[in-house]
């Protein structure tokens, strides 16, 4: 499938950013989706015909990333008006789904995602993540705050991206955030508490979003007359399908501990994939003799 380009809005004053155009160069084709993000329309530019996304969003730490598993910025438009200034980030347009797509299609199918499938994105998002989790230059880390398979996107070749931004903030190595922001089913246990955290945070989230990928549905969900954070905090994490290898499942809940210090960090999950044999594609062609997680 043919590659485009996508377009993120930016409604907070001063985001104005390189390569800007006019926001009639462009055609509004379909409304594609929306959700805490925002509104998705699919657009078309009109001199060379190539197709984008546009999502209205208030806010957009992509510029600051360049990797492969995280989707692409490119530059930025302008729309001028009256009374307010709105600057878009032209961004990377992956039209092969979002792993939550994945997951439904499964779903219906009734078949379980090959574990193949679960270690590939794995090792993608955890590739994605790094790039976020290293300190920049000015001393800080990206918290994305809100992994989850709605924000994992694919393309043709089943490159996995990381997506959507708009919950994301920058973090002195030496501070830590207590804002409770994100997707419930997906934050962490200390994020729920009103507790400091870090980027620990996002790992829990990526083992939900595996734990997803195996179960066809997230480790936890709300229960009548129990909070969310009671529920996480008074169970254990549901078996994972016997289909699977206890090297997956013991990666998995190495992610899902509750207690924030006792989690991998990215660095430590990419210690780990070391020991598998990748192929240039970022598949697992085989698997070496070690130690489970």
């Amino acid at each position: 499938m043919k590659r485009g380009e996508a377009v993120r809005k930016l409604s907070k004053k001063g985001y104005y950013l390189a390569a800007m155009e006019c926001k009639d160069d462009y055609k509004q084709l379909e409304l594609l989706g929306s959700g805490g993000f925002g509104e998705c329309y699919k657009i078309r530019r009109k001199r060379d015909q190539k197709e984008f996304r546009a999502v209205k969003e208030e806010f957009s730490i992509l510029s600051q990333i360049e990797h492969e598993h995280v989707v692409k910025y490119y530059g930025s438009i302008i729309e001028t008006g009256e009374r307010v200034s709105k600057a878009y980030l032209i961004m990377e347009y992956c039209d092969y789904g979002s792993l939550e797509n994945l997951i439904d299609k499964h779903i219906n199918e009734r078949v379980n995602i090959s574990e193949k499938l679960i270690w590939a994105a794995l090792n993608q998002i955890v590739s994605g993540l790094i790039a976020c989790h290293t300190m920049n230059l000015a001393g800080e880390v990206i918290l994305h705050r809100d992994l989850k398979p709605a924000n994992i996107l694919l393309t043709s070749d089943l490159c996995f991206k990381i997506a959507d931004f708009g919950c994301s903030r920058l973090l002195d190595t030496q501070d830590q955030a207590k804002t409770i922001i994100g997707t419930q089913c997906y934050m962490a246990p200390e994020v729920l508490n009103y507790e400091h955290y870090d980027e620990k945070c996002d790992i829990w989230s990526l083992g939900c979003l595996l734990y997803e990928l195996c179960a066809l549905k997230p480790p936890f969900v709300e229960e009548k007359g129990c909070s969310f954070y009671r529920n996480i905090a008074n169970n254990p994490v549901p078996d994972i399908p016997y289909i699977y290898s206890d090297d997956l499942k013991d990666t998995i809940l190495a992610m899902l501990e509750k207690e924030p210090n006792f989690r991998p960090s990215t660095s430590d999950i990419d210690e780990h994939l070391r020991k598998f044999c990748w192929d240039a594609k970022g598949f697992v062609r085989k698997q070496r003799k070690h130690n489970a997680y």
